[in-house]
């Protein structure tokens, strides 16, 4: 690829991050103002001012998931006339925007804790709960780990965090805009969230026994921080013009999505991908060339199906050719030359289930 960047990519870079960011920030901005505005002119004036939120840092220390929250609370309040829950939820802005006047020094690495009971936790736990039922017919699970167990998930993910760091540093300094908290937790089927009414945070279920925590908490991150970073895109360009109505392959699930969830799919893979890819050029094992090729089926996967279905705007048919681009130089690199493609293997996440990749197989015969 070339060294002329358009403004929306799959090529993480710390500039394009900060603008991305700033736009979607400056979007949740104007509309809680325009929400206060509507509420004062039919209900008195509230004795707060957003201002504070005007000059929160570039950091992602200063994106509390929380602020987010109250931003959708609000607008749905106002829209289902309900006025008590609406006087609530400013309440709780207004004390929210106290703590970004009194903020101190920004931090550089996100918080890791258990998932808790604040309110915006236990609306993303029961909205997972729900979609999951609704889209699946199965029941997840997410339940908060002890403190001992949440610090020695800190320190799995710090080792992750450094690996990126280390090796794909143009990824870390986009974290470093985005990610504000990490939240774990125990259970099942779900395993990573991330969501625009929880902006900055994600939630993540504690690794399997038997899978390597550093690789598993660096492709989530990886992945949920694309998320953000693409959301965040969104608020510019659509990027994908199919309804919402459509129905198509995943990627990485198992029901079918939107074509906005399949390109979300596609796009955070092909990060993974580059993560996967510098860890194995760095340092070659059959571990992680086993990750790299089940990534790989993915990315492969998605980019059929937006081949085939997708509508796109110019940003999305540029990321669509860098998705290509992502798996062919992958694919194409001297690390697999001792590897044996068709041999079946576990899921790298665990749970039994087998996995056999030989659509990478084909690619390269």
């Amino acid at each position: 690829m070339n060294n002329s960047r358009p403004f929306i990519s799959s090529l993480p870079s710390k500039k394009n991050a900060i603008l991305a960011r700033a736009q979607f920030f400056s979007t949740t901005i104007g509309s809680l103002a325009y929400l206060k505005g509507v509420y004062e002119e039919k209900f008195g004036s509230l004795d707060f001012t957003l201002e504070p939120l005007l000059y929160a840092r570039r950091n992602a220390s200063m994106l509390d998931p929380n602020l987010f929250f109250l931003h959708d609370g609000i607008l749905m309040s106002m829209r289902n006339q309900e006025i008590n829950r609406t006087r609530y939820l400013f309440g709780l802005l207004a004390n929210q925007v106290k703590e970004f006047h009194d903020a101190g020094e920004a931090r550089v690495l996100p918080t890791v804790e258990s998932i808790g009971g604040s309110e915006w936790e236990r609306f993303v736990v029961n909205e997972t709960v729900r979609t999951v039922q609704d889209d699946l017919g199965r029941q997840a699970e997410l339940r908060p780990v002890s403190d001992g167990a949440a610090k020695a998930e800190y320190a799995n993910i710090r080792l992750a965090l450094d690996a990126i760091k280390q090796h794909f540093p143009e990824m870390s300094e986009e974290i470093a805009v985005f990610l504000n908290c990490i939240r774990v937790f125990e259970g099942r089927i779900t395993m990573g969230i991330t969501d625009v009414r929880m902006f900055g945070c994600m939630f993540a279920r504690t690794p399997r026994e038997d899978v390597n925590p550093a690789l598993y908490y660096g492709e989530h991150i990886c992945h949920e921080v694309s998320h953000m970073y693409l959301n965040a895109a969104m608020s510019i360009d659509p990027i994908v013009l199919n309804s919402r109505d459509e129905r198509h392959k995943s990627p990485i699930r198992p029901d079918p999505r939107p074509m906005i969830g399949v390109f979300h799919a596609t796009f955070v893979t092909s990060r993974i991908v580059q993560f996967f890819d510098r860890l194995s050029a760095a340092h070659v094992t059959e571990e992680r060339l086993v990750h790299l090729e089940q990534q790989l089926t993915e990315l492969a996967d998605g980019i059929d199906e937006i081949e085939k279905h997708g509508r796109l705007t110019a940003a999305g048919e540029i990321l669509l050719k860098e998705f290509r681009q992502v798996h062919s130089n992958a694919l194409g690199k001297p690390y697999w030359s001792d590897y044996v493609f068709d041999q079946p293997r576990e899921h790298r996440f665990g749970g039994g289930v087998v996995f056999r990749a030989s659509a990478q197989a084909d690619a390269r015969a």
